[in-house]
């Protein structure tokens, strides 16, 4: 049953990110990572380490939420905390070798996923989708009140096309 909503942008920008998210799912879950888990690893990769708030600001996620997936990942032995050497009361998130090597595997994931839209989507159509979406974050960002977004319309430690 098709209703006016499913032509609005947003209830296609819904769909369309809820169908990427299943997706990226089900190639996580072929290495036992769960959705936003791999965002946290990547997060941390080329760092010495972060702290849950700074993996909380960079992810845009609420600290509880940041807290619950690193207790989960150290449980896989994918991260480890540590104190700061200059303030043990400072706590660091860092990769362990396992946490490494799943980080390459991710990679790949991720890679095979930009494969699969690359197929429905010619370079321009690409281009031209990258940059509405970036205006379009840009916008709703602003109009939420979250400044966290560059010129760009990305967030810091975002790569521009």
């Amino acid at each position: 049953m098709k209703t006016n909503t499913q032509k609005t942008v947003g209830q296609q920008l819904m769909l369309a990110s809820r169908l990427y998210r299943a997706r990226m799912a089900e190639l996580l879950a072929e290495i036992s990572i769960f959705p936003g888990q791999e965002l946290v690893l990547q997060a941390l990769s080329g760092t010495e380490g972060a702290t849950m708030g700074e993996l909380s600001r960079a992810l845009r996620v609420r600290p509880p939420t940041i807290s619950k997936t690193i207790t989960r990942l150290a449980a896989q032995g994918l991260v480890a905390r540590r104190s700061r050497t200059d303030d043990a009361r400072i706590v660091l998130v860092t990769l362990t070798a396992e946490g490494e090597a799943k980080l390459s595997r991710i990679s790949e994931l991720t890679r095979l996923m930009e494969e699969e839209i690359a197929d429905l989507l010619d370079d321009k159509d690409a281009r031209r989708l990258r940059k509405l979406l970036r205006r379009l974050s840009k916008g709703l960002a602003k109009n939420a009140g979250n400044t966290d977004l560059d010129q760009e319309g990305e967030a810091p430690g975002e790569e521009e096309d």
